[in-house]
């Protein structure tokens, strides 16, 4: 059951402060908490590069109870 859920934005028109690196501290920020019904929602920026694309994909695959992802593509 999700009681929290954090949404982080992810390769927008900033794509420096956006990349993968700060993708994953904020997610990691998020599971981090003591809620335990806590969730990260990543939106995925149409515009996102390959590696942003990666590390979001990465997350969600890696705790998909925890993280989802929002994205563009229809796959």
């Amino acid at each position: 059951m999700t009681d929290f859920s954090c949404v982080i934005t992810a390769g927008g028109e900033n794509g420096g402060s956006e990349g993968p690196d700060a993708l994953r501290a904020s997610v990691a920020s998020v599971l981090g908490q003591s809620l335990r019904g806590s969730e990260a929602v990543v939106v995925l920026a149409a515009r996102a590069d390959g590696p942003t694309r990666t590390a979001a994909r990465a997350l969600a695959d890696s705790s998909p109870d925890r993280v989802r992802l929002i994205h563009p593509d229809p796959a």
